[in-house]
């Protein structure tokens, strides 16, 4: 029974067996890290694809509330609004924080303006609020900015959408 062929040949078949265990193993585990990433990638789509569906009915949204900021003295209105507004901030969007100098990764210039008393590149008045997603902007300010023609040059030598008047995050300072 115990032929030295067939202890041979039994330990030939277990070793195949016991390698053709582990590539299997080996193999299963990288199916199991493909199926995983796809899934992730999956998420980050569907992610994505929401995301980019919510940019657009808020940015919808956000026209309704420009528009009902126009009527005055209504109560009605007025609390509309504010809970339009309170369900964008429960979104994550919210305006972009006033800054004194143009910056244009969160502004639109309309009109740039002639001023002896502004500095050079400042925003003087803002026609439409921006808004923030996160940290994407979602709808730029409309602002007028001073022009350099009779504006006095900045103390520090900013220019439009200087960096450094940004904080450290890359937001402007709230």
């Amino acid at each position: 029974m115990s032929d030295p062929a067939t202890l041979e040949h039994v330990a030939a078949e277990l070793s195949a067996l016991r390698d053709l265990f582990q590539r299997r193993l080996l193999d299963d585990k990288a199916k199991v890290r493909l199926y995983e990433e796809l899934y992730s990638q999956v998420e980050l789509a569907r992610h994505g694809l929401a995301r980019s569906q919510l940019r657009a009915l808020f940015g919808e949204l956000l026209l309704l509330t420009d528009r009902l900021h126009e009527v005055v003295g209504n109560p009605v209105v007025e609390s509309v609004v504010e809970e339009l507004e309170e369900v964008l901030r429960r979104r994550d969007v919210r305006r972009v924080p006033p800054i004194d100098v143009f910056d244009p990764r969160y502004h639109e210039a309309v009109r740039m303006d002639t001023t002896t008393d502004s500095v050079k590149g400042q925003i003087l008045a803002v026609l439409r609020d921006g808004y923030l997603i996160g940290d994407e902007v979602l709808r730029p300010a409309l602002v007028v900015v001073a022009s350099g023609t009779n504006a006095v040059e900045a103390p520090n030598g900013l220019s439009l959408g200087e960096p450094d008047r940004i904080g450290s995050s890359g937001m402007p300072p709230e």
